[in-house]
């Protein structure tokens, strides 16, 4: 299995049947609210989805930390998290997982196709 499909897997296979909606999700203020809803999701799913897949949660964590601190390095993180996390049910958290699974994919698949174009023409295309 490459890795896009099975980090997406794990995070649907770590969501509570009841949960796989993303309606219940209140309405994202910003694309930050939105990625500290995924970091809370990942680790509140973490022992499910390293159980699929050991260890996968923490890189998965690292990537939304990289873009919340890439687009504000002074963010006061832990009040964001507190904050956001007391808002989410566990509906919600699986609301979030299925949208971040998503977006992880998109970028999974993006990334392998890089790969393979470099792989492909080290040179580049008009080499």
């Amino acid at each position: 299995m490459n890795w896009p499909v099975a980090v997406t897997t794990a995070l649907i296979l770590s969501i509570p049947s009841h949960a796989q909606s993303e309606t219940s999700l209140p309405k994202l203020d910003s694309p930050m609210t939105a990625d500290v809803q995924c970091l809370v999701a990942i680790m509140e799913t973490r022992e499910k989805i390293d159980r699929l897949m050991p260890g996968v949660s923490q890189g998965l964590v690292m990537y939304y930390f990289g873009k919340l601190d890439g687009r504000n390095p002074n963010l006061d993180l832990e009040t964001m998290i507190r904050d956001v996390s007391h808002k989410m049910s566990s509906t919600d958290i699986g609301a979030a997982d299925m949208r971040c699974g998503r977006q992880l994919t998109k970028r999974g698949l993006y990334l392998s196709t890089i790969g393979q174009h470099l792989m492909n023409n080290p040179d580049g295309p008009s080499k």
